[in-house]
């Protein structure tokens, strides 16, 4: 399992290409939003 956070000073090109090969590789990203955790895979 690969734990991926995103900080005020983090490099988000990188930080994408990371969720990128995660969804790419059957991974599941979960990411908050204002009312709920959302879950995002590649179905």
């Amino acid at each position: 399992m690969t734990i991926i956070f995103s900080e005020k000073d983090v490099n988000y090109p990188e930080l994408l290409s990371d969720v990128v090969k995660t969804l790419k590789n059957g991974g599941v990203v979960a990411f908050p939003t204002e009312t709920v955790y959302g879950l995002g895979a590649n179905a």
